[in-house]
């Protein structure tokens, strides 16, 4: 098992227990347990942080949909958020669908993030899968190059799937602890 890469302490108790790092999302459209999504609430889910402000609160609410596999529910939020964020978002759902040219398209559009070090920096020091490392995607981070190594992965079920679930999983966790502190310019 891989360490979760962030610390989830100050995040709600509900959303902790909603997200759990050791039972990442398929990395490609596959569901697992059903959670409805009339049963969630953003004011116990969301950080106090994400709550003050609407763009960060829309980030996450769409991060969060992704995770419970709710990728029409994720896409129409994302697809409205024209920040990089929104656009990273965008990506990563059309990347589970899996639409990968779209998701390439999305990613196009963030060339560079803030996390990308950070997510780099993790994959490199806990991720030991050859396929994985293989494909260069972390010097510097390459979105384009993931969703490549997705569509080159999706039938199998090795521990190059449990690789790619945990950088996807971790990429999650990096870019929703990122967009709950995003202020609205």
């Amino acid at each position: 098992m891989y360490p979760c890469p962030i610390d989830i302490t100050d995040w709600p108790s509900a959303l902790q227990s909603l997200i759990q790092w050791d039972s990442p999302p398929d990395f490609g459209s596959s569901r697992r347990a059903s959670v409805k999504r009339t049963e969630l609430e953003p004011t116990t889910l969301l950080p106090s942080d994400a709550l003050e402000h609407p763009e960060a609160q829309g980030l996450c609410w769409s991060a969060i949909l992704l995770w419970l596999d709710d990728l029409h529910g994720s896409h129409e939020i994302s697809q409205g958020i024209s920040s990089r964020e929104g656009s990273y978002w965008h990506g990563i759902m059309h990347r589970r669908e899996p639409d990968y040219s779209n998701a390439k398209y999305w990613f196009r559009k963030v060339p560079t993030h803030p996390i990308h070090e950070k997510l780099s920096t993790w994959v490199s020091e806990h991720v030991n899968c050859h396929e994985v490392r293989s494909k260069n995607i972390t010097a510097p981070w390459s979105a384009e190059q993931f969703v490549d190594l997705c569509a080159d992965n999706i039938d199998c079920k090795t521990e190059i799937r449990d690789a790619i679930e945990a950088v996807a999983a971790a990429e999650w966790f990096f870019l929703f602890d990122y967009c709950r502190r995003v202020r609205n310019s």
